[in-house]
């Protein structure tokens, strides 16, 4: 009753010097104040300018392993990070293995560099800044306001702060509620002594390329080993970050240093942050606009791009193979190859994020969808995904998907017009199907195979193709897929590995 009495009386103190607060409920205030009390007190969180972690970073890349439910390919950092919460700015330094790295060819480390600051994301070499990835912008801005230096801090400042409880884990906890930069917030807090457990997290990722299908994105951090730093403050040296549910990272920290003399960071001009802003693009937006369109066959037309779209006129109307990257991208798809003929359905080959991306919009409008059996437990959390805060056209018009999905060899179309689904069912291609169509001796290889102008990456997807090839005894002169273009098989079979 101590603290707590304390902390109300810190909590009264507060209202009266802070009218920010005068929305925020005074049982929240007073949790808050006696969370901040057992991290190691106000004061000695508001004196972090910098903090230097090095930690081993643990990632799992759930977008494009060989199944949604895992185990998933993983990678491996060493990393060392700047973080400086005043400001937004945040370096990240750090040297790879693992799925992110080249690790088919040799066992060697990736390093990068990362900048963020001004609202901007750049890569560094020496003094040298580029643009990169804005969907670097928001995961900075979260971590560091939301990170266990300022979370704390950045809840007693919402005028929206709400007290309330919650069980994670199996324990019971007490939570804080609020707002922050139009997103909700909950922090978990240990019932026993105020120690904050975890922050949750609820938006959406418009720039990422792997998180936008999924609309609202929940991410909690969980916080634990903690240790006992310079004037009583409390950090957590494990961060276990949950995405949707699944565990996405972890970071173990085996060095701290807080206020560090050497935190200097580089510093991009106002017209190169300019110009990083400028590039900064929604992924829905991103329009249909291939770099070519090649006769792959009669009736048959490549759309190449970043992730490939093939459309297949057919008697009464269209296919389209793959509904890749957003909805708006399938969107342009859709208008593009309506000069054909209706839709009659999208085949969907593969499981990885990036593929499936645009399937919403085919539901929207109604279009059947066709799919691996197996891959239909993800089809249908994508499908029933929450888009609250960026509303898409299946958001705001609500209706039940036409799936269609395939478990054996499906043949469409008769004679010159007909081709076949066949499902992979190996080692890589679990979750992935071909398209074989016998009259012009073609086949579809999905995301199994991707030649290169220096060679074919991961011979061992050919040879599942040889595999399926035998398998349904099937005629192939000519190959294509998502990420190449159009070459003779024959040739496919005599290619070195990319190096």
């Amino acid at each position: 009753m101590k603290r707590l009495s304390l902390a109300v009386s810190v909590c009264l103190s507060l209202l009266a010097r802070a009218p920010a607060h005068a929305q925020a409920a005074p049982e929240a205030l007073a949790l808050a104040t006696a969370a901040i009390e057992a991290q190691g007190g106000e004061r000695s969180l508001r004196r972090i300018e910098s903090v230097r972690v090095r930690a081993m970073v643990h990632e799992h890349a759930l977008e494009q392993s060989v199944r949604p439910e895992g185990p998933y390919y993983e990678n491996f950092s060493d990393l060392v990070e700047l973080r400086r919460p005043e400001g937004s700015t945040l370096l990240a330094e750090s040297r790879s293995r693992g799925y992110r790295s080249r690790w088919w060819r040799e066992p060697v480390w990736t390093e990068t560099a990362t900048l963020v600051t001004g609202g901007a994301a750049f890569t560094t070499a020496g003094d040298e800044l580029k643009p990169t990835s804005p969907a670097l912008v928001p995961e900075a801005e979260e971590s560091l306001a939301l990170g266990p230096e300022r979370a704390l801090l950045t809840a007693l400042a919402a005028d929206d702060l709400r007290r309330g409880a919650a069980t994670l884990h199996g324990a019971e906890h007490d939570t804080l509620h609020f707002t922050w930069s139009g997103h909700p917030v909950t922090i978990y807090l240990s019932k026993a002594d105020h120690m904050p457990a975890a922050v949750e997290l609820r938006r959406a990722l418009p720039l990422d390329i792997f998180w936008s299908p999924w609309g609202d994105v929940i991410s909690r951090t969980e916080w634990d080993a903690w240790t006992v730093e310079a004037e009583g403050l409390r950090y957590p040296r494990r961060w276990t970050t949950f995405s949707n549910g699944q565990v996405q990272r972890s970071r173990m920290i085996d060095g701290l240093e807080i206020n560090p003399a050497d935190a200097a960071l580089p510093e991009p001009g106002p017209d190169l942050i300019a110009a990083a802003r400028a590039a900064s693009r929604p992924i829905d937006t991103l329009p249909f606009s291939p770099r070519g369109a090649v006769a792959v066959a009669p009736g048959v037309t490549l759309y190449v791009g970043p992730w490939n779209v093939t459309e297949i006129v057919h008697p009464g109307g269209v296919y389209v193979v793959e509904a890749p990257i957003s909805s708006g991208y399938s969107r342009g798809v859709m208008e593009h190859v309506a000069k054909q003929g209706p839709v009659l359905g999208v085949i969907s080959t593969s499981d990885a994020w990036p593929h499936v991306g645009g399937l919403r919009q085919y539901a929207a409008a109604g279009t059947p969808i066709y799919a691996l059996d197996l891959n239909a437990p993800l089809i249908g959390r994508i499908l029933a995904a929450p888009f609250d805060t960026r509303p898409d056209d299946l958001a705001r018009q609500p209706r039940a998907a036409h799936l269609r999905l395939i478990s054996n060899p499906t043949t469409i179309g008769r004679g010159a017009d007909a081709f076949r689904i066949l499902p992979f069912r190996s080692a890589t291609g679990e979750r992935q199907m071909a398209l074989y169509w016998p009259a012009h001796r073609l086949l579809y290889t999905s995301d199994l195979i991707a030649v290169q102008s220096n060679g074919l990456w991961l011979p061992q997807g050919r040879d599942e193709v040889a595999g399926l090839i035998a398998r349904e005894v099937l005629d192939v002169e000519t190959v294509f897929g998502m990420h190449y273009g159009p070459v003779a098989w024959a040739d496919v079979l005599e290619m070195e590995a990319v190096t």
